[in-house]
């Protein structure tokens, strides 16, 4: 290699002389000369560009690999479309996706003669989408600066997912550079825009079959549901990735300080183990589920964050934070977390207040989402089993077992137990709301959001779901209905007041 390397060196800037060097190589020295990373790109564009007639009777494993180094679309077009046009359809899809050409050569590709005729073949038989999918990610490339554009190039693209179901890498490349483009663009984006429904209908078409929401379908739910929340403006930057290293690996971090989230799309792989009997397609659509959970735990870590911030600014007086149950709780949790650190923080994940309320948040906030934009794509008996997990949840927050009984307790004593355990200091206990006569459906959601006390009969109701006597797909639609009938029957069994 190092004969044929001073080679090409000293002919570079003689390119009749490089050329005819070149038509004397045999394909496994080309090969290895577009294998080599030592070599000079420029000679290597130059090779492909210039001495075409040798490349073109490359083998195609290796003829594909070399189109990688073209750069002149113009090039592209004039000097390989005889060779394209000869082409199978299977070589023409493994020239697409396997090439790494050049996207605006890759836009010169489907003007060549018999890239239409099998774009049309493919349009009539309805046997595959490979060519479909490619032309409209092709469009997106040419049209993808205004917001216009983006948002009639989505509704195209949520048709054309209706009518072709079944993935392939085609389509998946279609989905990713279309999110792309949406998270790119996203501050200009408005909640109303059907940009929004188009990428909650990708999520369900990727749901409905059985595959793994992606980064990028991660990544604009995000965006979508934090614009929904109204809680933009506190995370600046959203990072969604593969594992960390990090020994407080978990599924997200949010740095409150930055405004920055993490999300770990592999935390779930490593920490669910599934029976040997539970189908794939079971599985994805369990992880894909506890994704949009778990993603609602962190919206409520920034929902307090907001909380905080907007009690920050007007606070003036000690005696005011002391007497804020919800911003209080914060306070002593932020110090504890301070005093123990990450590690032992995770350790005792559910011990600290902050994270039991952001997962009785997520538990509400998952189930209105869910029931919402996805509820007809996850099968309705593994909505029922998560209900019921997660009303039993619920009651391990609100409850504690003794020796021979379940002792009511609030989430926020038992972080206050929690906390004397480690720092003996002279921090009060966290005040708690005493119980109203009657407390109305978001009334009693708040204190729940807060760790403080509620009605016993709303424990009793999370017993009734997570025993199976009540059956649902949407926890927090029921418990609103559960508690209505309850006041609703207490009400008329009070004597009424009569005149005279």
């Amino acid at each position: 290699m190092d004969y044929i390397y001073k080679e090409l060196n000293q002919r570079k800037e003689n390119l009749v002389s490089l050329i005819e060097y070149v038509k004397t190589l045999t394909d496994k020295e080309l090969e290895d000369i577009f294998d080599n990373e030592t070599i000079n790109r420029n000679i290597k564009t130059t090779i492909v560009e210039i001495g075409y007639e040798r490349i073109k009777r490359l083998p195609f494993a290796i003829f594909i690999k070399s189109l990688y180094y073209i750069k002149n679309s113009h090039l592209f077009l004039v000097n390989y479309k005889d060779k394209i046009n000869v082409l199978s359809k299977e070589e023409l899809i493994s020239l697409i996706y396997n090439s790494y050409l050049d996207n605006d050569c890759l836009i010169e590709l489907t003007k060549i003669e018999i890239f239409k005729k099998y774009l049309k073949e493919e349009q009539e038989s309805k046997k595959d989408t490979s060519l479909q999918s490619f032309m409209l990610t092709a469009e997106l490339y040419i049209k993808k600066e205004q917001i216009e554009d983006i948002t009639y190039l989505g509704n195209k693209i949520e048709k054309f997912l209706e009518g072709n179901p079944i993935y392939n890498e085609g389509i998946d490349l279609l989905i990713n550079y279309y999110l792309s483009i949406v998270i790119e663009k996203y501050k200009e984006i408005d909640l109303e825009n059907d940009i929004n429904r188009v990428g909650i209908a990708i999520m369900n078409s990727c749901i409905k079959n059985h595959k793994r929401l992606s980064h990028n379908m991660l990544k604009f739910y995000i965006l979508f549901h934090l614009k929904e929340l109204d809680l933009d403006e506190y995370c600046k930057e959203i990072i969604v990735t593969e594992n960390t290293d990090d020994k407080s690996f978990a599924f997200g971090d949010y740095q409150q300080n930055i405004g920055r989230l993490r999300i770990f799309t592999d935390y779930l792989d490593k920490n669910i183990k599934f029976n040997d009997e539970v189908p794939e397609d079971l599985r994805i659509d369990y992880l894909n589920l506890m994704e949009l959970q778990m993603l609602s735990h962190e919206f409520g870590h920034i929902e307090k964050h907001r909380e905080v911030e907007i009690f920050q600014q007007g606070f003036n007086d000690y005696g005011l934070l002391l007497k804020n149950t919800s911003i209080y709780g914060w306070y002593k949790n932020a110090i504890l977390k301070i005093f123990l650190g990450s590690e032992m923080y995770n350790k005792f994940h559910g011990n600290f207040l902050e994270e039991v309320r952001a997962d009785i948040y997520s538990i509400f906030d998952s189930s209105i989402q869910i029931n919402k934009y996805f509820k007809n794509v996850f099968p309705e008996e593994l909505l029922q089993s998560i209900n019921r997990v997660n009303a039993k949840d619920i009651i391990k927050f609100y409850t504690e077992e003794k020796k021979t009984e379940i002792k009511r307790i609030t989430p926020i004593e038992k972080f206050d137990t929690f906390f004397k355990q480690y720092l003996q200091t002279q921090e009060k206990d966290i005040p708690q709301k005493d119980l109203e006569e009657e407390l109305s459906f978001d009334e009693i959601i708040n204190r729940l959001l807060i760790g403080t006390k509620i009605p016993e009969y709303v424990v009793d109701v999370f017993y009734k779901i997570a025993n199976g006597e009540i059956i649902t797909t949407d926890i927090y639609a029921e418990l609103k209905k559960q508690i209505i009938e309850i006041q609703c029957s207490y009400n008329e069994k009070q004597p009424k007041n009569t005149i005279g």
